[in-house]
């Protein structure tokens, strides 16, 4: 732990940002060409020039602004500059003409571009003007500073949070700090893990909050059922070395399925060629997976060291009375699950029609790719974006960048001509409000006109032109939208403009608009294979553990009903807005098109977690009794408090985590927390013994050739 404590602390500089892009998707392409030869186009970096008191149209502000950007061209990194000064262009200039704005090409990936960026900031300053950066460049960079801060907070408030539950839940201090030390355990190995697999490949610097979350959570709740179970069998007057042996053969044995369930589940992002799902399948995995190792090799060495003396330090007697007297019926869980048991009918009736409900929103569901908005409000970079959509002409209507190559020369002859031919055609098409290019200018018309333009020696006008719209044989032309950058008449526009020809020219379509429509073609396509990775592995796992094919398939089907209502909830609060001011979010009119994919593996594998706890001992009493409804209570009983325990240290570590400042995680804790609430205390409470009841006897049928493979091949309750 110390050696990999040491490693890991270096796993910040060998993350990525960013990491949405489809590889090999005509929008990457496009955009590794404008990073290339346009300098990231026209939003790498913006600066954002703004006075209370001067107007753009004084000298004393285009001084100012002047002197910042001469400051500005001089690194090597810089490729182009272009302002209201140096264009002419109006769309530079805000309603209230007190604000302009500046857009600054550089070079390299993002990583780089934030480098720079870094290297910029005590050159932004001016006596006179207020000056704030914002573009992909800035976002990116604030947005890691933020994951980094935000993390800090999360396990300054979980540690102290769950020391005190662990203390509730076990009345021994020695108890209570076990689960903590396989969690420390836990977070350094996946980080470990995560810097290894980051010489291999690009790992999203978003996946430390996930590593954290599950590596602590996970590692929790595994040491909290094993540490239970070993308590437990000291209690039964066994030798120390004998409790720790049947502690493994039972608890232990669940919390390695569990593990393998919560895996696979995360695995199912590896199959995603988007670098952001990949590095949250990766890291996740890792993390659960050393947890899983800690708690059944690290905390077993601990408890054969500690043995009895894991009960000391008992402190039950300084805790408030109510918390320190535990309910004097032992069967309370049981009681809530006969009730359920009387009327089955009613009670899947009404709670799947309460679930489905809730998940009503997500059929008005809009998704959308991460910008400005996913940094807090205080953010500079944040008033920069916000500023750009609500005071300039131009408002939230991302350009469209089409970028084009051809084997002559761009200026002359019938390429020219092409060009011309082919802008005046998107100009003509509906939802298309300008296009900004080579032969787009405001004071030429005609192509004759721009021969003449081109035609050296050149003018100032065509020097600027040439310097924004072309690099050797490639042009950019820029599509501005009438509607919105992630209005879903926006994204078929990119379909047209991607239909469209033109003879002598090969295109490639991208811009943050084309970047969400391979996204979501990507997710759609890629998804099928990971739902079923995920959910052919979940089904033979759990036969390979009861024996049964319905109750697998059950489970499957009302974990897939209860994840409708973490993505109802979603929708709700961050598309429609609901809860945005006490979230301290701001509603993007759409969810990140990511999100879902990986809060199904996530809450997918959590949900298979915790029935996996359940019906493991449901079986176990079935097989010795063969009575159904006693069977369905003594699991619900023998596992109520445990789950539910489990569920509520790991929502502690969720939300300390969901209370950062970047919405994309927010979005995920949020998420997971619905989808950890409805499972526990809908789904295992009320839907899981109600359905068994109805089914009886066959929640254990499978055919006669299955069964007697679960005789050769399945896990046996013996020891």
């Amino acid at each position: 732990m110390a050696g990999g404590g040491f490693f890991a602390s270096g796993v910040y500089g060998s993350l990525t940002q960013g990491g949405f892009a489809v590889p090999g998707s005509a929008s990457t392409q496009a955009a590794s060409i404008v990073g290339e030869k346009f300098g990231g186009g026209r939003d790498s970096l913006v600066l954002l020039f703004s006075s209370d008191h001067l107007s753009v149209d004084t000298a004393a502000f285009r001084e100012a602004e002047q002197g910042v950007l001469n400051t500005v061209q001089k690194p090597r990194a810089v490729t182009s500059v272009a302002s209201y000064y140096s264009t002419n262009d109006p769309q530079f200039v805000s309603r209230d003409r007190h604000q302009s704005y500046a857009v600054v090409g550089l070079r390299g990936s993002s990583d780089q571009q934030a480098t720079e960026l870094q290297q910029l900031q005590p050159v932004l300053r001016s006596t006179v003007l207020r000056v704030q950066a914002g573009g992909a460049a800035a976002v990116n960079a604030a947005s890691t500073a933020y994951v980094k801060q935000d993390l800090t907070k999360a396990e300054y408030i979980t540690f102290p949070i769950t020391a005190v539950l662990l203390i509730v839940i076990f009345r021994s201090l020695a108890a209570a700090a076990m689960p903590l030390a396989v969690g420390i355990y836990g977070i350094i190995g996946a980080l470990v893990i995560t810097r290894l697999v980051s010489y291999a490949t690009d790992m999203s610097v978003y996946v430390l909050n996930l590593i954290t979350l599950l590596g602590l959570g996970l590692a929790i709740d595994y040491s909290l059922f094993i540490v239970s179970r070993f308590r437990e069998e000291l209690k039964n007057n066994e030798d120390e070395q004998t409790a720790l042996i049947r502690t493994l053969c039972t608890a232990g044995r669940t919390v390695l399925f569990s593990g393998l369930t919560v895996m696979i589940a995360l695995a199912g992002l590896v199959v995603f060629p988007v670098g952001y799902l990949r590095s949250m399948g990766v890291g996740g995995s890792a993390a659960v997976l050393v947890a899983m190792v800690g708690a059944l090799f690290f905390l077993p060495a601990m408890l054969g060291i500690m043995g009895t003396t894991v009960n000391a330090l008992h402190v039950a007697s300084l805790l408030p009375r109510h918390v320190r007297q535990r309910p004097s019926g032992p069967g309370v869980w049981a009681t809530i699950c006969h009730r359920v048991m009387r009327w089955p009918l009613a009670t899947v009736g009404v709670t799947l029609a309460c679930v489905l409900v809730a998940g009503i929103p997500f059929l008005h569901v809009h998704f959308t790719n991460p910008d400005y908005r996913i940094l807090p409000r205080s953010s500079d970079v944040y008033a920069v974006g916000r500023a750009l959509t609500h005071d300039f002409a131009a408002g939230d209507k991302a350009p469209i960048q089409v970028v084009l190559h051809t084997a002559g020369s761009m200026v002359e002859g019938q390429s020219l001509t092409s060009l011309y031919a082919y802008v005046t055609r998107l100009e003509a098409l509906p939802g298309v409000q300008a296009v900004r290019s080579l032969v787009s200018l405001p004071t030429v018309s005609g192509a004759n006109a721009y021969r003449q333009l081109y035609t050296p020696p050149l003018s100032p006008l065509a020097q600027t032109a040439l310097a924004q719209y072309r690099s050797g044989p490639y042009t950019l032309v820029e599509v501005i939208p009438s509607s919105a950058t992630y209005d879903r008449s926006t994204e078929d526009l990119v379909t047209r403009l991607r239909a469209i020809t033109v003879h002598g020219f090969t295109l490639n379509v991208g811009g943050q608009t084309a970047e969400l429509v391979d996204l979501l073609h990507s997710i759609a396509h890629y998804g099928i294979y990971a739902v079923v990775i995920i959910i052919g592995a979940m089904l033979i796992l759990f036969f390979l553990m009861l024996g049964s094919i319905v109750i697998p398939l059950k489970t499957i089907i009302l974990n897939v009903l209860s994840l409708s209502a973490a993505f109802g909830a979603l929708v709700w609060i961050f598309q429609m807005g609901h809860l945005s001011s006490w979230l301290h979010i701001t509603p993007e009119g759409g969810i990140d098109a990511t999100q879902p994919v990986i809060i199904f593996s996530l809450a997918f594998g959590l949900s298979m977690d915790y029935a996996i706890f359940l019906f493991s001992r449901v079986k176990e009493h079935f097989s010795e009794h063969a009575n159904v409804e006693q069977a369905i209570a003594w699991g619900v009983q023998r596992t109520g408090g445990i789950i539910t325990s489990a569920a509520l240290l790991l929502l502690v570590v969720i939300g300390a985590f969901a209370s950062g400042r970047i919405v994309v995680m927010k979005e995920v804790g949020i998420g997971l927390m619905v989808a950890i609430v409805v499972d526990v205390f809908f789904v295992r409470l009320l839907l899981v013994p109600a359905s068994m009841k109805l089914l009886d006897t066959y929640n254990w049928w499978a055919p006669a050739p299955l069964r007697k493979l679960h005789d050769k091949l399945g896990i046996k309750d013996t020891d």
